[in-house]
């Protein structure tokens, strides 16, 4: 979610105050990518993770 949404914003708003911040050297990790591959996509897993 980070490389979609909050590193744009944070570009555009790096942009609006005038800070010149190159973000084509920075390495980045969203963990989004990594919570997704990590953790089951079931109903199930769902239940176990937010009510147990």
């Amino acid at each position: 979610n980070s490389n979609r949404f909050d590193v744009p914003m944070l570009s555009e708003e790096f942009a609006r105050a005038g800070v010149d911040f190159d973000f084509s050297s920075a390495r980045f990790i969203d963990v989004q990518n990594i919570f997704h591959k990590k953790e089951q996509r079931t109903l199930t897993a769902a239940y176990r993770f937010y009510c147990d």
